[in-house]
């Protein structure tokens, strides 16, 4: 955060990476969320504990789970191609972030 001290947002690539530069940020004395938003990936629980409580997304991991099992089962079985797919998403709005 010191080295681009001009950043308005940060989206961590997990719940746990935006939780750490949310403490850092606390650290260096930005305000989250009115000088800097975070988010992250994953909906941890641990997200909710924070404060400003943590905005973030949440994936549909037992779809993607599944989907992908199936997959790599029909690939391995019958020689299916792989493929894309989209997975539901969520945005879970909290207090880190705020609509500049």
């Amino acid at each position: 955060l010191s080295k681009y001290p001009s950043i308005t947002a940060i989206l961590g690539l997990s719940d746990l990476l935006a939780i750490g530069a949310l403490f850092e940020a606390q650290d260096q004395g930005r305000s989250v969320p009115s000088a800097l938003s975070i988010m992250g990936f994953d909906n941890l629980a641990l997200g909710v504990a924070t404060s400003p409580p943590l905005t973030t997304v949440r994936l549909g991991v037992s779809e993607m789970a599944t989907r992908t099992a199936d997959a790599l089962c029909a690939h391995l079985a019958n020689g299916t191609g792989l493929f894309a797919y989209e997975v539901n998403s969520q945005v879970i709005e909290r207090a880190s972030v705020q609509r500049r």
